[in-house]
């Protein structure tokens, strides 16, 4: 249900996109042929319509056989065949399709054969397939309609068209159910999506006769992302009417009321109330009903179990009674139209509810144990539902409502539930485990229990659900706990770390309408130190309305948040403007990440910038890449730098700034209250025109460590210009950055110099230049000569052979800072490979990651490099695919794996290993080790 709710929102968005959007299709069409070629494609045989429980499914079938009777719709079947699986369990033994029908439909025994001998005039409705108690049979190929055969066998012959080919299929389920069909040759699908936001709207004013009241139960719905997102769900709809009917009408004299509910447990709580006080008042023993009602319910969930016969209602003692008939007639339907009775509850949910609201009447604390075992231990997801409502249901002040018809509810359940519950939460966020962390809010959420969200999340609370696709009810979660949050972390701000809210993704979407974040998160009456807040929400297509919702909570007065990443996001210019009334109503932000937002434009950065020169805002990290930036942004940035000295660091890369936007900005670092510390031009058509300022600024500049000038056509003679400017004696870069920038071995020589007069220099990046062996060797034996400091060596793709590994393995003895080496696209082979390691071998160098993708080495190599590795604790990751090791390796690779227990990675992929060979590689995995190995 909860995950729908994040499709259905997706879907609801498309609807209205466009031509490319999703298109709506009514009943009565789902087996027309479809017209979205240039020609007419065929009509489908077998169509499935799938939708969360209580959407709707059995409505549009009954309404689609009403109609089809009536004359209305699909009038090319003559004949139409309805079953519910639910019917379907009761039929035990074989039997054939002619038998199926005639039992269902005794007068056309006589005429069945001729029928089924045109079968394009027959359809077939079979719904519910979610409530079948058996697998469907594709393995007993079914053809023969006089054939006898089970019934699962009989409905995988239909829907896999083996069974009366040329006959039409429709089949109804929940979505958790369709990977029953995957072998069935299946050819339309389509969803039942519920009501749409206008829909919503109306369905309340409708059920309340009198628009009054019907509205302002709709605002109040409409407040609470989510119960308002899960009224997509007609059924939903349905239940919070009933429950909030008359919590808004005031009588006169009447003391105030308790809030109306906001939370599914307490919706529910209310909704059982109304039932068990108007319907159930002179039951006898009507705590002992419901304990007795919940066990049923609780049996369901641990089964997977939807429909229910007198059986099971008798092992529960729930034959025929006056409570059976005049309350559980609420909650439970007789299918009329088998020949025993079927129940089941009017809805999942409401069965879920009942399963937990059990174990709060009575039961032994023992088996409320097991039963909270098994929500840990069940990895399918059916309780996690039922585990949100133990939660709710854990605080008294949840349940007030089911006071009065149930005098309460026991208490020692509760701190059972709440101290697993703490303890769950724990240990989720400490395994790093994203999926398990958002069950845990969302079940805080339920609980709505201030103290034990700061209790169990603390004061320096790091909540990280990246690429968990959060919906607007994950939303509505996250911002709870961030809510409580933000008294705890308050009160301890002396000695609290950094905390930090994380929700990137690749394919994360949150609706810009989903996006709400509490005002009291945000500010508070506290007098707190600057710590540093991070608020993370890359790639969620908020687009310009979601930023603007963002920027309305940001902007309150006192706010918290420190640092402020939306990359990939769709922001134009006017998100720029929202921006800026936040910077400066609140100065407090020191990082502001707008990456990977294409539409932002000089434009948007014009405005943005315009903020930092007039106001008091202390920006100290600005992310711009990806930005379509011009050459025209360059005196914008300038003006910028200068009016806010605070600025550390700089990401342009994958703009356009060119050597005249760079000019302007090179004028800037030269100024000595520059405080620049990282500067990103990375792709931006810089050629060796602009070498001249940027080596000037070098010269000058005091504060700059990190340059990263790759992808720009810089050539010799530019890189020459800025390496003679890295000897000064100012210069304090200890990164550059210089791949694919049209370097030629003549560029050795500056290289080394530059090796030789900058001592600072940590890390190299030259990957993806034609150094070859000439210019490599002058850059090993300046290393080597002045006893380089290196850390990190980048010599991707430059042309290197064996002839070039001497003097690197002369560098190797002589390193004690090299952490990480990468050689990949270098055709080194085994006599480069030997060298290397003898020099490692002699090394005292901690060297951690080895890259040696496509190097042209075998055998021979691999295991001399091995020989050395083996017993170093330093080693972690090593890279060795598309070359040509073999089964003769393997024992020493299996050496390396058990003797190096820091190794977390080792890549063999697309080498000359047999097949037995990879398995037996594959079977040195252990816990902490990424081994990848096969093609």
């Amino acid at each position: 249900m909860m995950d729908a709710a994040n499709i259905h929102e997706s879907l609801s968005s498309r609807a209205s996109g466009g031509p490319a959007s999703s298109r709506p299709v009514r009943a009565e069409h789902l087996f027309r042929r479809t017209y979205s070629g240039p020609q007419p494609g065929p009509a489908p045989w077998v169509v499935v319509v799938s939708g969360v429980p209580g959407i709707g499914k059995t409505t549009m079938v009954q309404k689609l056989l009403h109609d089809w009777a009536a004359g209305k719709v699909c009038r090319q079947f003559s004949f139409v065949f309805h079953y519910q699986f639910r019917e379907l369990n009761l039929l035990e033994g074989k039997r054939s399709l002619v038998g199926l029908i005639v039992s269902r439909h005794p007068f056309l025994e006589a005429w069945v054969h001729q029928i089924l001998r045109q079968p394009g005039q027959v359809l077939f409705v079979l719904d519910g397939l979610d409530e079948s108690r058996e697998e469907l049979d594709f393995d007993a190929r079914c053809r023969d309609p006089e054939g006898l055969h089970s019934v699962p066998a009989l409905v995988a012959g239909l829907v896999s068209r083996e069974l009366l080919r040329g006959c039409s299929v429709l089949v109804t389920s929940r979505p958790g159910s369709l990977k029953t069909l995957e072998r069935a040759g299946i050819q339309g699908h389509a969803e039942v999506l519920g009501f749409f936001p206008r829909q919503r709207r109306r369905y309340f004013e409708k059920f309340y006769g009198q628009r009054a009241e019907g509205l302002r139960v709709y605002r109040h719905v409409r407040g609470h992302g989510v119960l308002y997102t899960l009224c997509f769900n007609p059924s939903y709809c349905w239940i919070l009417c009933s429950a909030l009917e008359g919590q808004f009408a005031r009588r006169k004299g009447e003391s105030e009321r308790r809030p109306p509910p906001r939370t599914i447990t307490q919706l529910f709580g209310v909704f059982l109330a109304n039932l068990l006080t108007n319907h159930a008042r002179h039951t006898p023993h009507l705590k002992r009903a419901i304990l007795r009602v919940g066990g049923l319910a609780y049996a369901g969930v641990k089964r997977r179990r939807l429909v229910f016969y007198q059986p099971d209602l008798r092992e529960h003692s729930l034959g025929s009674s006056p409570f059976l008939s005049g309350f559980l007639t609420e909650f439970l339907e007789r299918d009329a139209g088998s020949n025993q009775p079927a129940f089941s509850f009017l809805h999942l949910t409401v069965q879920e509810f009942l399963a937990a609201l059990r174990f709060f009447l009575g039961v032994q604390p023992g088996e409320l144990g097991r039963a909270l075992e098994e929500v840990g231990a069940c990895p399918d997801g059916r309780y996690e539902v039922f585990a949100r409502f133990l939660s709710g249901l854990a605080n008294p002040a949840n349940t007030h409502a089911l006071d009065g018809p149930l005098g309460g509810l026991a208490r020692r359940p509760c701190s059972l539930v709440l101290d697993w519950l703490q303890e769950w939460t724990r240990g989720s966020a400490e395994r790093g485990d994203k999926r398990a962390l958002l069950q845990a809010l969302h079940r805080l959420f339920e609980a709505q229990h201030r103290g034990l969200v700061q209790r169990t999340l603390g004061p320096s609370a790091a909540l990280d659900l990246s690429a968990q696709h959060l919906n607007p009810v994950d939303c509505s979660a996250l911002a709870y706990a961030l809510e409580c949050l933000d008294r705890a972390e308050c009160l301890d701000s002396l000695s609290s770390p950094a905390s930090s809210l994380s929700i990137p993704a690749s394919s994360l979407s949150i609706p810009a309408s989903s996006l709400s974040i509490p005002a009291s998160r945000l500010s508070n009456g506290y007098r707190i130190k600057r710590m540093n807040y991070l608020l993370k929400l890359d790639n969620n297509n908020l687009g310009d309305v979601g930023m603007q919702k963002l920027c309305a909570e940001l902007r309150k007065p006192g706010g918290l948040f420190t640092t402020l990443q939306v990359c990939s996001n769709q922001l134009s210019v006017k998100s720029c403007e929202e921006l800026v009334t936040v910077l400066r109503v609140n100065p407090q932000f020191t990082s502001l990440e707008l990456g990977n937002n294409s539409d932002l434009g000089d434009s948007g950065l014009q405005t943005l910038c315009t903020e930092l020169q007039e106001t008091a805002c202390q920006l100290e990290k600005l992310g711009l890449s990806n930005s379509r930036l011009t050459s025209a942004s360059g005196p914008i940035l300038a003006r910028a730098v200068r009016g806010s000295w605070t600025l550390t660091h700089l990401d342009l890369n994958d703009n356009s700034l060119k050597d005249a936007g760079l000019s302007q900005l090179c004028q800037v670092l030269e100024d000595p209250r520059c405080r620049i510390e990282s500067l990103k031009l990375e792709s931006n058509d810089l050629t060796k025109g602009c070498c001249d300022d940027l080596a000037s600024a070098l010269a000058q500049n005091q504060t700059l460590k990190e340059l990263n000038l790759s992808f720009n056509p810089l050539e010799d003679v530019g890189v020459e210009k800025l390496l003679k400017k890295m000897g000064s004696r100012t210069c304090k870069l200890h990164t550059l950055r210089l791949s694919s920038t049209t370097l030629t071995e003549r560029s050795g020589m500056a290289l080394g110099a530059a090796l030789r007069d900058n001592p600072a220099l940590r890390n190299l990046d030259l990957s993806s230049n034609e150094l070859k062996d000439e210019g490599a060797q002058l850059i090993f034996q300046a290393m080597e000569e002045s006893h380089s400091q290196i850390e990190k060596l980048w010599l991707q793709d430059v042309s290197l052979t064996h002839a070039s590994c001497e003097a690197l393995a002369s560098f190797l003895r002589s390193s004690r800072d090299l952490t990480t080496l990468h050689l990949k696209d270098n055709p080194i082979g085994d006599q480069g490979l030997s060298l290397l390691s003898a020099g490692l071998g002699r090394s005292a160098c901690q060297l951690q990651t080895l890259r040696l993708d496509t190097a042209a080495v075998g055998d021979v190599g691999v295991q001399d490099l091995i020989r050395v590795l083996v017993g170093r604790h330093s080693i972690t990751e090593l890279t060795l695919p598309y070359n040509s090791i073999g089964d003769a390796s393997i024992d020493a690779l299996s050496h390396l794996v058990k003797t190096s227990p820091s190794l977390k990675e080792i890549r063999l992929r697309r080498n000359k290993f047999s097949p037995q060979g990879c398995d037996q590689l594959k079977r040195l995995g252990r816990a902490g080790l990424i081994l990848s190995v096969g093609d």
